[in-house]
C-alpha cells in the first residue's frame, strides 16, 4: 500500500476505533500532518514537471490547510494573467490566500469583482467579501460580520462574529454567538457537519482565552 494510501487508512479505519482519548486525537493529528506534509511534497514535485494551474490550484489548498497562506499566495500569483486573468475559481482562491497573510487590502479587490460578476453566491464566499471589506475599513466590521451570521447562521461566519466582539471587549456578546452556535449545531448536525465542529471548537477557544 503506498504511503499516503496507508496513512489515509490508519487515520479513517483504524484510529476513530481507538476511542477519544488524547493520545488518540493526538495520534490522529500527527497522521493528518503527515498526510498533508507528503501530499505537498508529491504536487510540488508534480508542478516541476507539469506546471498548470490546476496543480497550483491544489498545491495552493494544501498550503492553506497548512496554516503556510504566504506560500499559496506565492503559488497564485504568477497564474493572474493573459488567459486566467478572469479565472473565478482562481482569484477566488488566491483571495482567500491573501486574507490568510493578513492582507485584505490586496484581496478585496478580487472579491468586489467576483461580486460585481455575481460569482459570490455561497455564504462562505460572501464572508470572504466581508472580512475582506472589515480588514480594509471600507465597512463597519460588527454590523456586516453580524449581518451575515443573523441572515444564515453558518457556524464558519459566527467564528468571524465572535473574533470580532472579543476583539472590541464585548466578551458576553460573543459568549451569546457561541451559544448560538452551539445549538445550531446541535439541532442541524447534518447540516454543520465536521466543519461546523471545527468552527465551533475555534470560537469557544477564542472566548476561553484571557
Amino acid at each position: 500500500m503506498p504511503l499516503v494510501g496507508g496513512l489515509a487508512f490508519l487515520i479513517v479505519e483504524v484510529l476513530p476505533g481507538i476511542g477519544k482519548s488524547r493520545a488518540a486525537r493526538v495520534a490522529g493529528t500527527a497522521v493528518a500532518k503527515a498526510i498533508g506534509l507528503s501530499r505537498r511534497r508529491e504536487l510540488e514535485s508534480l508542478i516541476s514537471m507539469q506546471d498548470t494551474v490546476r496543480n497550483r490550484l491544489d498545491l495552493a489548498e494544501e498550503y492553506l490547510a497548512a496554516e503556510e497562506p504566504h506560500k499559496a499566495v506565492e503559488v497564485l500569483q504568477p497564474c493572474l494573467a493573459g488567459v486566467h486573468t478572469s479565472d473565478p475559481e482562481l482569484r477566488r482562491s488566491l483571495a482567500r490566500a491573501l486574507l490568510a497573510s493578513g492582507r485584505g487590502a490586496d484581496a478585496l479587490p478580487l472579491l468586489e469583482r467576483l461580486s460585481s460578476e455575481g460569482r459570490l453566491e455561497a455564504v462562505s464566499d460572501r464572508l470572504l467579501l466581508v472580512r475582506a471589506r472589515a480588514e480594509s475599513g471600507s465597512v463597519n466590521a460588527l454590523e456586516a460580520y453580524r449581518g451575515l451570521y443573523e441572515g444564515d447562521r453558518g457556524l464558519e461566519a459566527g467564528y468571524w462574529y465572535a473574533a470580532c466582539l472579543v476583539s472590541r471587549g464585548l466578551r458576553d456578546q460573543a459568549g451569546e454567538v457561541v451559544r448560538d452556535m452551539r445549538e445550531q449545531l446541535r439541532r442541524f448536525p447534518q447540516f454543520k457537519g465536521t466543519m461546523g465542529k471545527a468552527w465551533l471548537a475555534k470560537a469557544a477557544r477564542l472566548l476561553a482565552a484571557k
